[in-house]
């Protein structure tokens, strides 16, 4: 859900790796059917790409991944 993933990532945020890699599937909760790839498959792994109605909606998650960068010192 949403708010599973913003709880998740705010967690992500606030541990003190230095790097935080979220993938987009993950942000948007997509779920499996928009996995970039397989392991254990060699053909048909990295060839996801966002549609625009995803790209608009990870828009709208911007204001709220910069405050959270701000809060978290990223």
């Amino acid at each position: 859900s949403e708010e599973l993933v913003k709880r998740l990532v705010a967690y992500l945020y606030a541990r003190q790796a230095e790097t935080v890699i979220t993938p987009v599937q993950d942000l948007l909760a997509l779920g499996n059917g928009s996995r970039m790839n397989l392991p254990g498959t060699a053909t048909g792994n990295w060839g996801f790409q966002l549609t625009p109605a995803q790209a608009a909606a990870l828009w709208q998650q911007a204001p709220w991944l910069r405050e959270l960068a701000a809060e978290t010192g990223r």
